[in-house]
């Protein structure tokens, strides 16, 4: 195929792009009816100071040691949870044989009914009409807990 043979069919289908929207009015991404709409629905369950459908580590909670092994803390889609706390894989080389309380010990602190464990990482708990930051620090607080000496022996 000759260079002037892809620009050629390159330049017709732009023409057929530019017909096909000729008669249509101004459009911009993120513009219309279907994000009027999308923006007015009111989610079912969420958190507040979160979207919808925001990924987890999206934003920045710097911290340090043990406390670091709860990265962040999302919506839970797990049914029953509301909750869903984003573990480190490194939390059970970390917290050894402590690692197997570390749901039971998140959701005694949080004071939920329970919890539940989605491929070691995700860890949904229970703790409606409680904001994210304080559902990750108290997470965070149960973690640094587990991983002192004292709370090993006992």
């Amino acid at each position: 195929m000759a260079p002037d043979d892809d620009v050629q069919g390159g330049d017709s289908l732009l023409s057929a792009l530019e017909q096909a929207l000729s008669g249509a009015e101004e459009w911009r991404p993120g513009s219309g009816s279907d994000a009027e709409a999308a923006q007015a629905a009111v989610p079912l369950a969420s958190l507040p100071g979160r979207r919808p459908g925001e990924a987890l580590e999206t934003r920045t909670h710097p911290a340090a040691g043990p406390r670091a092994l709860i990265r962040d803390c999302g919506t839970s889609r797990h049914p029953g949870r509301t909750h869903v706390l984003l573990v480190s894989e490194q939390a059970p080389l970390v917290l050894a044989t402590s690692f197997d309380r570390l749901g039971q010990a998140v959701a005694d602190r949080l004071g939920s009914d329970g919890f539940a464990w989605e491929e070691g990482v995700h860890l949904h708990v229970t703790a409606p009409g409680r904001v994210w930051e304080d559902v990750l620090r108290t997470a965070r607080d149960a973690v640094a807990e587990l991983a002192t000496p004292d709370a090993q022996a006992g």
